[in-house]
């Protein structure tokens, strides 16, 4: 097997390296992309419940970067009474 693979082209490597690297970076975009929604749906879910956001919040809100959080937090901002509540560790 190992002989096959050193008669393949070395171009045929490289385009195969381009498209996992192509693919990839999509599915990084996509993901931030559903990380940016999330965050905009809690600030909507808190102005809608007339929860004020501060800077403080806003801000660690903006820094996370995991999706179960986010989703997590959305959850909780949908019926929590302060941002203390949802924050809650």
């Amino acid at each position: 097997m190992a002989f096959l693979f050193l008669r393949c082209p070395v171009k045929d490597i490289n385009e195969r390296c381009s498209q996992a690297q192509a693919q990839a970076e999509q599915a990084q975009a996509q993901a931030e992309q559903a990380m940016a929604g999330l965050r905009e749906a809690i600030l909507a879910a808190l102005s809608m419940r007339q929860i004020p956001c501060l800077d403080e919040a806003r801000a660690r809100l903006l820094a996370c970067q995991e999706p179960a959080t986010l989703q997590r937090w959305l959850l909780r901002a949908m019926s929590a009474g302060s941002l203390d509540e949802i924050f809650a560790e």
